[in-house]
């Protein structure tokens, strides 16, 4: 938990990563996540470029202009003010409609575990800017696997255009979000382009385990959700085949105010 809105920012969340790797005495990575666990390793890359070797970035979230940005921040903050007075389902309704239907299903299925004060606390990272323009981008020097979005808040159309920006981009052009609604929809679309883009990228395999069975490829999948929508949360890899899964990818864990994944150590 962290009810401090002080603490939720984009520098923080970056900071953060580094400090689980520094956690689990890793030197390096590659970082990704889902939503906004993938701004947060967007974020990582250029800010730590000794630690991430690269990057996967699947519903890659929006990069708001000015005008956009005003209204994306009176938007959160109403979100915080409804966590607040009626509790955090009636707060993601705000959300909720506009959400692609996997990503409305994983945040329901997070409410329940959610703490409210935290999760009001997070709201502030509304406040906060990810980048200011897309160019930003251009200074990522690592590998970047971008898995686009389908709605809204995670243009397809954006992914196209990071994808242009990034020098050593890559898109999973063949990945609909449209037609997907679990998280095993998740795992079985997204699985195999990491491990084809980390093979790529001469980070897999090593000494990594072999193709995953399906328990395992849930688990990573439901570890890179993790830091959209149940930001503030404590997130720790659990069920059947985690061990595997946690070789296959070396490492997924959480932080005690956002989630995130790192991939083949």
């Amino acid at each position: 938990m962290c009810r401090d809105p002080a603490l939720h920012t984009w520098s923080r969340y970056a900071a953060d990563v580094i400090a689980l790797l520094d956690h689990l005495g890793a030197s390096e990575a590659v970082v990704g996540g889902t939503g906004l666990g993938g701004t947060i390793a967007l974020r990582a890359a250029p800010a730590f470029p000794s630690r991430v070797r690269a990057v996967v970035v699947i519903s890659a979230e929006d990069i708001e202009d000015d005008e956009a940005k005003v209204a994306e921040t009176a938007l959160v903050d109403r979100f915080a003010e409804r966590v607040r007075g009626d509790g955090i389902e009636a707060a993601w309704e705000l959300f909720l409609p506009h959400l692609q239907p996997l990503i409305g299903n994983l945040v329901r299925s997070a409410i329940p575990r959610a703490d409210p004060g935290s999760v009001a606390a997070a709201a502030a990272i509304g406040r906060d800017r990810s980048f200011r323009t897309l160019d930003e981008l251009g200074a990522i020097e690592v590998p970047v696997l971008i898995v686009p979005g389908a709605d809204e808040r995670h243009p397809a159309e954006l992914a196209e255009r990071m994808s242009a920006t990034i020098p050593h981009a890559t898109l999973a052009r063949n990945v609909s979000f449209d037609a997907l609604a679990t998280a095993d929809d998740l795992a079985g679309a997204v699985v195999p382009q990491i491990r084809r883009f980390l093979g790529n990228c001469g980070h897999y395999p090593s000494p990594c385990v072999p193709e995953p069975p399906s328990s395992d490829r849930r688990t990573l999948a439901m570890a890179m959700w993790l830091g959209t929508g149940t930001a503030a949360q404590r997130c720790l890899v659990r069920g059947p085949g985690a061990d595997r899964a946690c070789r296959a990818a070396s490492c997924v864990a959480g932080s005690g105010r956002h989630a995130s994944v790192t991939l083949g150590l």
